[in-house]
């Protein structure tokens, strides 16, 4: 019977996410990732590759939004077993972890992550399963450093953020279970982690580290200025500079000269400052009331 209750919340989940992304119209971010899906790569001009390839599921209809974020919805999918893991292994049982659950996958945020194609999808499901299998292995089963490397890795491949989960997995060694650090598992996991996001490094290399550059730089110039101002090459595959907006025409099956020309985002200090405020404003209302104890246990 213990597993009964995931399997509802697994179903309701499923189904509330295809509703929505049937009837969510597409956003503008999510174009720009479609496209990119039509040429599989391991980088972008500001995104490493996980999100265009969540959206691989756009070949199998062009120009149906709902076919484009099925991937998504799978992908999205996994957060419900890998979050009962981590919630169990953190000791919670009864109502307090099936309020957990419910909480964290049909809250506002759950839901449109789970709906809506974007890079935080992967991050949000690889960051939860490293957690879980970083808890297994801090609880007597050390082979499961690999898999959380693998799942670290992963998520890096999915947003670069997530390389701020590294200093969280050592605090729970030191506090956990030091006695790990003078065995070879969760070296090896690091060492797994580091192989499975090597392939894009090749890349950046390849591409002059275009989508570090971008991210570095992005806190102080608008996202896309550098894209159409060619300061920085674009990679040969990809070219997101100009088909952002040309994707439009590839579900519209219009024009791409009849497109709006992009606008240079405002740049500075002050502009750095309203993005920052933007962004946790977002987050505020993302996240909610859940936000505070969030911010509490950090």
């Amino acid at each position: 019977m213990r597993g009964k209750p995931v399997l509802t919340l697994f179903v309701v989940v499923a189904v509330v996410r295809i509703v929505v992304a049937a009837l969510l119209p597409m956003t503008e971010d999510e174009a720009y990732y479609f496209i990119w899906s039509r040429v599989p790569d391991f980088g972008y001009f500001d995104h490493p590759p996980m999100v265009a390839w969540i959206g691989l599921t756009t070949q199998l209809a062009p120009g149906s939004v709902f076919v484009a974020r099925l991937g998504t919805v799978v992908v999205a999918l996994a957060f419900v077993p890998f979050s009962a893991l981590l919630f169990r292994r953190a000791g919670l049982e009864g109502p307090t972890f099936l309020a957990a659950l419910w909480l964290a996958n049909l809250s506002f945020c759950g839901l449109l992550f789970g709906s809506v194609t974007t890079p935080d999808v992967g991050m949000m499901v690889l960051w939860c399963a490293a957690l879980a299998e970083a808890a297994a292995a801090l609880s007597g089963r050390p082979l499961r450093w690999l898999t959380a490397g693998l799942a670290v890795g992963l998520g890096l491949l999915s947003k670069y953020i997530v390389v701020l989960i590294r200093p969280v997995l050592l605090w729970g060694l030191i506090r956990g279970n030091p006695r790990q650090l003078a065995t070879p598992w969760p070296w090896l996991g690091l060492g797994v982690a580091f192989l499975a996001f090597l392939p894009h490094v090749v890349w950046n290399a390849q591409n002059d580290w275009v989508p570090f550059r971008h991210q570095a730089s992005r806190g102080f110039r608008g996202a896309m200025t550098d894209a159409y101002a060619g300061d920085l090459p674009r990679a040969a595959k990809s070219q997101p500079g100009s088909d952002e907006y040309a994707v439009g025409a590839w579900f519209k099956n219009a024009s791409p000269d009849a497109l709006p020309v992009p606008k240079e985002k405002p740049s500075g200090v002050g502009a750095f400052v309203q993005r920052t405020v933007s962004f946790f404003g977002g987050m505020l209302l993302l996240w909610g009331f859940l936000l505070v104890p969030i911010l509490g246990g950090l």
